[in-house]
C-alpha cells in the first residue's frame, strides 16, 4: 500500500520542488508512524515520515480495501522542515 502512494508523491511537481528526491521508506519509518484500522480492517488511516534531499515531511493516507485492492481516498504530504516551506500538499482527495 505504501509503495503505491509513494510513487504518486515522487511524480508530484510541488513535492519534488519542496522535498527534492524522496528517500526510500524503510521499516523503521513505518514502525514509527501511526496506523489505525477501522471497519473490520477494511479502512486504514496512516501517517509515515518522509525524508527528502531538501526537507522532511509526513505522508497521511486514508484508504479503503475493496476485495484485494486498496483504494486511496486521501493522500496528503505535510511539509515540516525547513520551516519556511511548512504546508500541506493534497495529492489525492476522493473522500
Amino acid at each position: 500500500m505504501v509503495s503505491k502512494s509513494l510513487s504518486q508523491l515522487k511524480s508530484h511537481p510541488k513535492v519534488i520542488e519542496l522535498l527534492g528526491e524522496i528517500e526510500p521508506i524503510d521499516q523503521l519509518a513505518i514502525l514509527e508512524g501511526e496506523v489505525h484500522y477501522t471497519n473490520e480492517n477494511k479502512k486504514v488511516n496512516s501517517s509515515i515520515r518522509l525524508k527528502g534531499t531538501k526537507g522532511n515531511a509526513r505522508m497521511d493516507i486514508t484508504a479503503i480495501k475493496n476485495n484485494t485492492e486498496w483504494e486511496y481516498k486521501i493522500i496528503n504530504v505535510r511539509i515540516k522542515n525547513p520551516p519556511e516551506n511548512k504546508q500541506t500538499i493534497e495529492i489525492v482527495n476522493n473522500d
